[in-house]
């Protein structure tokens, strides 16, 4: 069995509750990869018969066309999972391309031990459901924002959803850091960089300061105009009656 720390992988939500032998039988074949920033991982069209799980750094999930023209799928940070819907797509070669932003580090497991893993306990399995179901929600919201809202209101919100995961964690309730670069968000957003500066600088005026990686918020409501039905159960104020937005 490889050595590695149990905190390193047992709070994500791939591992959460599994059961102990599943553990053992992962970790005995999997093995623990360690990339470069800017290391290509998984190549678009290319075989690539694993799933990894997010250990330390950062990754960055895309489509790319002939023109070499590039579009972000998801961006992932530690105890988060990439190419788990496609291990199981019948096909032979992966839809997307994978590339560490910064020194990176991930549990490797094939793609058989998982489909034999899963057969077997059905934590892991539904697990697997829970992670694909929530990436399959967060790609419908960001074809819809794409194609009916305005850039602002994307950035917003946006913003809004990495601040109320912040709040969640812990954190203060007047500032927040951006976990990935500017560039790679408006790329995820579907917005043209200077497009997003702009935006940056609409926010500033709404008392949303941007300085570098840090979000300053005047007020722990700032971003609450950003708000919609699918972030009010993720923020503590939805039951208030001042709430913006009630279900």
């Amino acid at each position: 069995m490889i050595n590695i720390r149990q905190n390193s992988y047992s709070n994500s939500q791939l591992m959460r509750g599994i059961q102990e032998s599943s553990v053992a039988y992962i970790l005995n074949h999997a093995t623990i990869e360690q990339f470069d920033k800017n290391t290509i991982i998984v190549q678009q069209s290319e075989k690539h018969p694993f799933l990894h799980l997010i250990l330390s750094g950062k990754v960055k999930t895309y489509r790319h066309s002939t023109e070499g023209k590039e579009t972000i799928i998801r961006l992932l940070k530690p105890q988060e999972t990439f190419m788990d819907a496609v291990i199981f797509m019948n096909t032979d070669t992966s839809p997307i391309s994978a590339q560490s932003i910064e020194p990176t580090k991930t549990l490797k497991i094939p793609q058989k031990i998982i489909h034999e893993a899963i057969s077997k306990d059905s934590i892991l399995a539904h697990n697997l459901l829970q992670i694909i179901a929530n990436h399959y929600g967060s790609s419908m919201l960001q074809v819809d924002a794409i194609h009916t809202q305005k850039p602002l209101d994307r950035v917003g919100f946006y913003l809004l959803s990495k601040y109320l995961e912040h709040i969640k964690l812990g954190g203060s309730s007047k500032s927040f850091s951006l976990q990935y670069t500017k560039q790679d968000i408006a790329n995820q957003l579907g917005v043209a960089p200077e497009t997003f500066s702009r935006s940056l600088a609409k926010l500033k005026q709404m008392g949303i300061e941007i300085q570098g990686t840090e979000i300053k918020l005047s007020s722990s409501e700032s971003l609450c105009q950003f708000c919609d039905p699918t972030l009010t159960k993720k923020c503590i104020k939805s039951s208030k009656d001042d709430c913006k937005i009630k279900e």
